[in-house]
């Protein structure tokens, strides 16, 4: 039986192989909510409440955590509890004609907010 000998991956100093720059530098695109624009996301009595548009995508992704660990409704609120302010969160929680199909179009447009336009 032949024996085959397995290259290392990592045979070139770390030194060596190191960016002096990173591929991609986060700290440029800092996100501020109160330099970006708000999007309507829904009306209650006449009153039209917003979203931030192109909100964090960590928001998604600890969302979508919830929905996995708890279940919909958890990563729902939690994302409504982040995006929206107590007044539009008020006006949820109080309007007594909410339906999960509200809650559920709400929660799709939320997302489609955060990810953006499908290309």
């Amino acid at each position: 039986m032949a024996t085959t000998t397995r290259k290392k991956l990592s045979t070139v100093p770390p030194e060596v192989i190191r960016r002096p720059t990173p591929l991609v530098d986060l700290s440029k695109d800092v996100f501020d909510p109160s330099k970006v624009e708000q999007l309507p996301l829904f009306e209650v009595d006449g009153v039209v409440y917003y979203i931030p548009d192109g909100a964090q995508a960590m928001v998604l992704q600890e969302a979508a955590r919830l929905e996995r660990e708890v279940g919909q409704s958890a990563a729902m609120w939690f994302l409504f509890g982040e995006l929206l302010d107590e007044e539009a969160m008020e006006a949820l929680r109080s309007y007594k004609g909410l339906t999960r199909s509200h809650l559920l179009q709400l929660y799709a447009e939320c997302v489609k907010v955060i990810t953006g336009p499908k290309a």
